[in-house]
């Protein structure tokens, strides 16, 4: 009598084993491409912030000559590009007593902190904006003792994406500046600043203004003077 032959089951195992594979490849494929997904809306929303700013002016005003007192006036008209913001943050540095006084619009300031060499405030809206909602920003920062030597600056950093950028210092008429730069920190450019950028005020003082429609996100930007 024969005995009984083996089967050979080779030809199975070569058909399934593929035909799992494309089975648990297209599942992953499947899971890769929504892990995929979900983080590039993520770093979307992280890259893009609460908000776009569409005019942003931020004007430093020497008071005296010798100068003991500054002001900064910050003015920012604001797109809000998500829904229930409630606050928002506002940064400061420099030398000398930079919150001598401080006011806000809209919204009040509940909190400050330090990280590095910068401060940061937080305002409180006291309600939650929606997403389309237009603000008109308008801070007032007092600075004692801050600009008492012979070389100044005005520094702001860009850190939404803006559209229209300007900055400005505001000369007293008994002490007018000898020399204007524009520095460009991540660009590591430094440009003179000609007459063409010097308003002379019916009251005497001096407005230097530079400008662009195309500010880098996150460049920081630093009218520098001698006086």
């Amino acid at each position: 009598m024969d005995s009984p032959q083996p089967t050979n089951s080779s030809p199975i195992r070569n058909s399934v084993w593929p035909l799992l594979f494309q089975i648990i490849s297209a599942e992953w494929v499947q899971v890769l491409l929504q892990a995929w997904q979900l983080l590039q809306k993520i770093t979307t929303e992280r890259a893009i912030g609460l908000y776009d700013v569409l005019d942003f002016e931020h004007t430093l005003e020497l008071c005296d000559g010798k100068g003991k007192k500054a002001i900064y006036h910050k003015r920012e008209t604001i797109k809000l590009l998500q829904d229930y913001v409630a606050a928002y943050t506002d940064s400061a540095w420099g030398r000398g007593q930079i919150f001598a006084d401080y006011r806000c619009s809209p919204g009040v300031a509940v909190d400050r902190y330090q990280s590095g060499h910068k401060y940061y405030v937080l305002i409180s809206l006291r309600e939650a904006k929606r997403r389309g909602e237009i603000l008109r920003i308008g801070i007032d920062r007092t600075v004692k003792n801050g600009f008492d030597v012979s070389t100044g600056w005005s520094e702001t950093q860009v850190s939404h994406r803006t559209r229209h950028f300007r900055t400005v210092v505001i000369f007293p008429k008994e002490r007018l500046p000898q020399g204007l730069w524009l520095i460009e920190a991540n660009r590591n450019r430094t440009t003179p600043l000609g007459d063409n950028h010097i308003e002379i005020l019916p009251d005497g003082r001096h407005k230097v203004t530079w400008e662009t429609t195309k500010p880098k996100l996150f460049e920081t930007y630093t009218l520098k003077w001698t006086w």
